[in-house]
């Protein structure tokens, strides 16, 4: 048997229900995080010519921000990992929806960004749960 037979294998048979529930957590928390910063004012002393400002940056930033929060859900067994990924999916699309109240402009391309940064961080996780988690025999 190689190395590469034994870390296919998985990790664990199981995962422990505090590491799923521990998983959720951090989920919800960098959610949140991702949601108090959408939701916060920007200031508009920034320079408008930025690199921080420009269209590639801010699109990145949300893909990165998504696949981060989907990222612990690895832990998640596959059907609570999708509706979890649905979940802030909507969310994120609520926050694009709400932006305009405290001064920023809704975007569907922000709304795309988020959704392709899920879509990336599930696929991560298909791997990642591959290496834990032993498939049934």
């Amino acid at each position: 048997m190689d190395t590469q037979t034994v870390i296919f294998r998985g990790l664990f048979s199981t995962l422990p229900s505090w590491l799923v529930r521990l998983s959720i957590i951090a989920t919800l928390i960098t959610l949140a995080v991702i949601s108090v910063a959408s939701l916060s004012p920007v200031s508009s002393a920034g320079d408008p010519g930025s690199w921080d400002k420009s269209m590639h940056f801010d699109k990145s930033m949300h893909v990165f921000a998504y696949l981060l929060a989907i990222i612990p859900l690895a832990a998640v067994p596959s059907r609570q990992r999708l509706k979890i990924a649905l979940i802030a999916l909507v969310w994120s699309g609520a926050i694009e929806l709400l932006q305009p109240l405290v001064g920023r402009s809704a975007s569907f391309s922000d709304l795309m960004a988020n959704a392709v940064g899920i879509f990336v961080g599930l696929s991560i996780t298909v791997l990642l749960r591959r290496i834990l988690v032993q498939p049934p025999r």
